[in-house]
């Protein structure tokens, strides 16, 4: 009687041994929208005590991006607090990049296009072009040039892999160039190669 009970309990162990990568998938995604489900309201209201709608629903959407990918290190007894966490560093970057961002842009409004030669024209034409592309673009351009980061330490600004900023900057680099081209088709003077472009050219 004993074998047969052993037997007949076998098959679910064999069952329940043989989950697949999908199988496992499917739980981590389930696991992933009950936590948005449960807690999203409460960042989306951290979120809004704190900026805009708009850039709350983005700091919500980072936010949970960022659980997605560390799933397995929020903590069962502190899951809001830890969220929390991850939303303060969020908005914080978000600050700071919208600072250097303005920062550059009042620059450019400054700056007196009446006196523009053909020295300083490369310059004119670089933050014009800089401050046209999209926020993502100008972003990684400006922690590698302005900031002087590598690749890797910009990865951890970023929080993504030293391939995925590489690519970003590959990305950034090419449409920069191409709005630096239109604005060159406007004249005829020379302007600063893209490679070359440092904090000191800015």
């Amino acid at each position: 009687m004993k074998a047969a009970r052993n037997n007949s309990e076998a098959p679910g162990h064999t069952q329940e041994m043989r989950r697949t990568p999908a199988d496992q998938s499917e739980d981590l995604e389930r696991r992933f929208e009950q936590l948005y489900e449960e807690y999203a309201p409460a960042v989306m209201a951290y979120a809004l005590r704190r900026t805009t709608l708009q850039a709350a629903q983005d700091i919500v959407a980072e936010t949970f991006v960022v659980a997605w990918r560390r799933m397995g290190e929020i903590p069962g007894d502190a899951v809001l607090p830890w969220l929390y966490g991850v939303a303060r560093k969020v908005d914080g970057n978000r600050v700071r990049t919208e600072a250097r961002q303005q920062n550059l842009v009042n620059r450019i409004r400054t700056e007196p296009r009446a006196t523009v030669t053909r020295e300083s024209a490369p310059h004119s034409n670089l933050l014009a072009a800089l401050a046209s592309i999209p926020p993502h673009d100008r972003e990684v351009l400006m922690l590698i040039a302005w900031e002087g980061l590598s690749t890797g330490e910009a990865s951890l600004v970023l929080d993504c892999s030293p391939t995925a900023v590489r690519l970003r900057l590959y990305r950034a680099r090419r449409r920069l160039r191409v709005r630096l081209d239109q604005i060159d088709a406007e004249d005829t003077l020379p302007r600063v190669p893209i490679r070359s472009w440092t904090k000191e050219s800015l």
